[in-house]
């Protein structure tokens, strides 16, 4: 059943693409554009992501308060470092990206020219 519908998917789209006589590259191209939308959306969850588990964090510290042999504090101190950590991911993207793919001024582009210096004289 499964696959009849991802059959049926494909041979729509490919015929819907044929019949409207769409070139592949204009329908990738179309696809690209929502790459940065992906990206802010990717964003935003993480950001209410990392408030949600700061707010649980807190009631779970208020359960462990009121009843610490049922609520180890553990769960509270992990649901805070979780929500640490998602609300200052979004941050690292950018300076993550440029150190691991290089910049006009990055490390890895000092990096790359290194490699290239004639260090046994061919």
């Amino acid at each position: 059943m499964q696959r009849s519908f991802y059959s049926c998917v494909i041979l729509l789209s490919a015929l819907s693409a044929h019949l409207l006589a769409i070139p592949l590259g204009d329908v990738f191209d179309r696809m690209s554009s929502f790459v940065p939308a992906i990206g802010q959306l990717i964003t935003g969850v993480s950001y209410l992501s990392g408030i949600g588990f700061g707010v649980a964090a807190i009631f779970k510290f208020k359960q462990h308060k009121d009843n610490p042999q049922q609520n180890p504090a553990g769960t509270p101190v992990t649901m805070m470092a979780l929500s640490t950590a998602l609300i200052f991911l979004p941050g690292l993207y950018k300076p993550m990206g440029q150190t691991m793919f290089g910049s006009k001024t990055g490390a890895l582009k000092t990096y790359h020219s290194s490699l290239h210096k004639d260090y046994f004289n061919y």
